[in-house]
């Protein structure tokens, strides 16, 4: 190989869509003798593409699908904005578009770029978009082995299909300052149980506080968006959850944290009540871990490929109260066990989570496609 392969990834925006920070944190990691990597977004802006542009990754705002109807002119409509796509002359094209389409590989093919691969970050799709979306792709990323058996175990796509996982900054979670709860009402010395997640429903925010009426003592700080509008429906079910158990001296809606590692090391145990089907690769999960903490989350895919139960955490079923705080229980009362959950899920994290772990399996990826398109193209002109 002459020099690095040039890797054109494409997502929405860098404002609301998911996966901006792991593209962000890839790039910051990537080896750039093996990889170079380009962005095109949808719609340009955010301090996440300002990370990108000062690493010196380029950022062009430009369309990379194209509405898929009517299909009488799908391909005319793809050919059309295609020309700036094809100046880049990527060599790979990793989407991470949320979406369950199929018109961008079409864009990517009229481009000139014909390794095309796409990252599955949550478990659901939305429609039947992903079959055609998958028959295209020359790879397929899993976040998780759950993703493999319920969507790609057809042979056909079992064969490209990989599981890598999100990874993680462990040094930025390793040995963090406690952040002060104080002005959150928590008092000096309390015992902190913390929850860092997305405040919505799938998250399954309202186990972990009927939890709470079980474990007493121990203060729950619920670290997420409180202000979405989308949302507003269940942070008021919340509110009135609290108020209903007798819990708003130890129960804290924090709203954002902008200091996450430091809430990890204040907290003594942190929760991910995760209801079914919520998680692709658990981030909150592999953050806590990173910083020592024992964690309890559910049995849910992507938790599950995360926590080995009672060997880097405790696993309790979906949607159960009363085994969340059982297992809440005998952790806070068992400071031993406790600290040596808290280190083998450190020690799981820098072996297998880590980004410098999760950039090299990308590269060995793309360079593995890249030889198999040059392959076929020199086997192409010997025919």
């Amino acid at each position: 190989m002459s020099g690095p392969i040039r890797v054109l990834f494409t997502i929405p925006n860098f404002r609301t869509a998911g996966g901006g920070q792991v593209v962000v944190d890839l790039c910051r990691n990537f080896d750039r003798d093996r990889v170079e990597p380009v962005v095109v977004v949808s719609w340009a802006g955010g301090a996440l593409e300002a990370d990108l542009t000062a690493m010196g990754v380029p950022v062009h705002e430009h369309p990379f699908t194209v509405d898929p109807l009517p299909r009488v002119d799908l391909a005319l409509r793809a050919r059309r904005i295609a020309p700036p796509l094809r100046a880049i002359h990527a060599d790979v094209w990793h989407s991470w578009h949320y979406a369950d389409e199929y018109t961008e590989p079409i864009v990517a093919r009229f481009a000139g770029c014909h390794t095309w691969l796409y990252t599955k970050k949550s478990m659901a799709w939305r429609d039947s978009g992903w079959k055609p979306r998958s028959a295209l792709a020359s790879a397929i990323i899993a976040t998780n082995s759950d993703m493999v058996e319920r969507y790609f175990c057809a042979p056909w796509l079992r064969r490209r299909t990989h599981v890598i996982p999100i990874g993680v900054d462990v040094a930025r979670f390793a040995g963090a300052r406690p952040l002060d709860l104080a002005p959150l009402g928590v008092p000096a010395g309390a015992t902190v149980i913390s929850s860092v997640a997305r405040v919505v429903r799938g998250k399954s925010i309202d186990v972990a506080v009927r939890a709470m009426a079980s474990v007493p003592g121990a203060h729950l700080v619920l670290a997420g968006r409180i202000d979405n509008p989308d949302h507003l429906d269940y942070v008021e079910e919340l509110r009135r959850l609290v108020s209903d158990l007798g819990l708003e001296d130890r129960v804290h809606l924090a709203g954002h944290v902008g200091d996450v590692p430091g809430l990890l090391a204040a907290s003594d145990v942190v929760v991910l009540p995760t209801g079914h089907d919520a998680e692709g690769c658990p981030v909150a999960l592999l953050e806590a871990m990173a910083a020592g903490r024992a964690c309890v989350a559910t049995d849910t895919p992507g938790s599950r490929d995360v926590v080995a139960d009672r060997r880097t955490g405790r696993i309790v079923p979906v949607d159960d109260p009363e085994a969340m705080a059982g297992a809440l229980r005998d952790l806070l009362a068992d400071p031993q066990a406790r600290a040596a959950l808290g280190a083998a899920g450190h020690r799981r994290v820098v072996a297998d989570f880590s980004l410098a772990r999760v950039a090299r399996a990308h590269e060995d990826l793309y360079e593995r496609l890249h030889a198999r398109r040059g392959l076929r193209r020199l086997t192409a002109q010997r025919i």
